[in-house]
């Protein structure tokens, strides 16, 4: 058991963390000290700088997680009455983002996807996984300096989600790239039209890929998820074009980011944590458990997709009025030590580990158990194949809003 030492933060104004966290989100390497003590004097906040609501408690984000009165409301389709919105293809993708919608619609999309990440289903593809995971460890191992971030971490769940899809190897950088850029515009509250330039084209040229693949498939099936989307049908209810689309799309661009910082916290925090390792490496039937703890430890996103509320309700016994904004800090939940003994220590052995990086109720993260294999499979290849791992200085954070994903971690692989 491992800890970070004793973490304090000197803000004492609820407003003052809350403007720390959002104007350095994504920069800042150790938020945790501003969680603490926000969680401390007011773990459900109204913020009147930013106008919403932030729950920083594990109970509290549970709650939210798990009320069908704090949803996603009319705000996707409201964006659309905007002509610049209503004219681009990347705010119409996320005004049908599953997550961004409610029931019954939410219901319907879900009930017909589900069945392809259950996992029997996601676990066939472990052996796939470990293939794609030796070969990029093979390229890494022989430059001069690898770099894990750009060489693996950024490059396994595209690949094994192409893989996956069916998509041709010799797209998967193009997708890497243009994927990348779709997300960066997903969490602007309100992008600009010319913030919009970019992924908009990114997305039409993903949304003609994928177009040309469906159309293939619907003439020639597969064994492969594009081919089991197309052909999936419940009480006589099919995916639509477009909805089959905006699906494929969705898991390129949510199945890889999050996967990828998971990833690469996991190599940072086992080689920051040898006692750990030498833990793994006893007692390898523990990797399952490691990749929970360093989803709890330090989360992916730290910022889950706000909520609203469709009707008064309550969070914690804090009266929220309809159409409050909700903001859920899931970072902050997974170090309560209201839930977790000694929160700020890394201990894989830790027990009864339900973190709230994979959001949690209705909207649950939809890929989570194929994230979890791919975790599991990265980590455990990379310290058997270089028990002598090291770091080659410390990475920096990409500095991207919300997440813990780095630009570049340079490691000595040997």
């Amino acid at each position: 058991m491992t800890s970070d030492g004793a973490l304090t933060c000197q803000i004492e104004d609820a407003e003052d963390l809350i403007s720390e966290l959002m104007v350095n989100q994504g920069f800042h390497p150790n938020p945790y000290p501003v969680y603490h003590r926000l969680r401390e004097i007011a773990p459900v906040y109204y913020s009147q700088r930013f106008s919403m609501w932030f729950v920083s408690s594990y109970s509290g984000n549970e709650s939210v997680l798990n009320n069908l009165l704090l949803g996603q409301g009319d705000r996707a389709s409201d964006n659309l009455k905007n002509p610049i919105y209503a004219e681009s293809p990347t705010m119409n993708y996320i005004a049908s983002f599953m997550v961004g919608i409610d029931p019954p619609d939410h219901t319907r999309l879900r009930k017909l996807v589900m069945p392809a990440f259950l996992g029997p289903r996601v676990n066939k593809f472990q052996d796939r996984i470990r293939r794609v995971t030796d070969r990029l460890l093979d390229e890494a191992a022989i430059k001069p300096k690898p770099d894990l971030h750009t060489d693996f971490s950024s490059l396994l769940p595209m690949t094994v989600i192409c893989t996956m899809l069916g998509i041709p190897d010799e797209y998967v950088k193009f997708c890497i790239k243009q994927a990348n850029t779709v997300a960066e515009i997903v969490i602007v509250p309100a992008p600009t039209e010319e913030q919009l330039i970019a992924p908009d084209r990114a997305y039409r040229e993903l949304d003609e890929l994928v177009g040309r693949l469906i159309e293939d498939r619907r003439k020639a099936p597969r064994d492969d998820y594009i081919s089991f989307l197309v052909r999936i049908e419940e009480d006589g209810d099919r995916l639509t074009s477009n909805e089959l689309t905006a699906t494929i799309i969705q898991l390129m661009i949510a199945g890889s980011e999050t996967t990828t910082t998971t990833i690469e916290q996991g190599i940072y925090q086992l080689i920051k944590h040898p006692d750990q390792l030498d833990i793994l490496r006893d007692n390898p039937g523990l990797y399952p458990n490691a990749v929970e703890e360093i989803l709890r430890y330090n989360a992916p996103i730290h910022f889950i997709m706000s909520r609203v509320a469709l009707s008064d309700t309550e969070i914690e016994g804090t009266c929220i009025k309809k159409g409050a904004i909700v903001m859920l800090l899931p970072a902050a939940g997974n170090r309560d030590p209201a839930r977790y003994e000694d929160p700020d220590n890394f201990d894989v052995q830790r027990n009864n580990i339900k973190q709230l990086s994979f959001g949690g109720g209705i909207h649950v993260c939809l890929g989570n158990m194929l994230a979890r294999l791919e975790t599991r499979v990265a980590l455990k290849t990379i310290f058997e194949r270089f028990p002598k791992i090291s770091l080659d200085g410390e990475p920096p954070l990409r500095g991207a809003p919300a997440s813990q994903m780095f630009s570049r971690l340079p490691v000595k692989l040997h």
